[in-house]
């Protein structure tokens, strides 16, 4: 438990655990928490979001996970696309705190290497995610909402006219 590599495969398995379970639950993912300010977004670009995103598709992550069912580039799948950026926050937020049990237990027994080992990858492997997808349903939403304002086709293509 108090080594790296139980904390990234604790992870991980938390992580296919929880996709699993949110298919299973389908649960409702309109509450006021999934609401998202342009102030929160500031902070979450000032934290390194962007850079995040990067990183992520740099290894090549964004391009496993995609699902060319949930948004293919067109304007029919944005809303489906915002949709998963709730399933995908909620699942990490689970885990994050979940993630805490074995943290607090690592405290109490005086283990700060798994401390650390938990606590930062529970930093870059839930934290982050969340703000990732909050800052993206954000862009999403207002992508539609213009889309659907001016009744254009929205592809990949035009996202970052849009955008603007």
């Amino acid at each position: 438990m108090r080594s790296a590599l139980f904390a990234f495969e604790l992870h991980f398995v938390l992580m296919a655990a929880a996709s699993l379970v949110d298919k299973l639950l389908a649960p409702q993912l309109d509450a006021r928490r999934f609401e998202v300010s342009p102030r929160e977004v500031r902070i979450y670009h000032r934290l390194g979001v962007r850079q995040f995103m990067r990183l992520l598709q740099g290894i090549g992550w964004t391009r496993a996970l995609r699902d060319r069912r949930v948004f293919d580039g067109t304007r029919a799948t944005l809303s489906s696309y915002a949709r998963e950026t709730r399933h995908g926050e909620n699942a990490h937020a689970w885990i994050f705190l979940i993630v805490l049990v074995p943290i607090g237990w690592a405290v109490a027994r005086g283990w700060w290497d798994a401390v650390l080992w938990l606590g930062s990858m529970n930093v870059v492997f839930h934290v982050y995610p969340i703000m990732l997808q909050r800052a993206q349903r954000v862009r999403l939403e207002r992508l539609l909402a213009r889309a659907v304002a001016s009744g254009s086709r929205v592809t990949m293509a035009t996202t970052r006219r849009l955008d603007r």
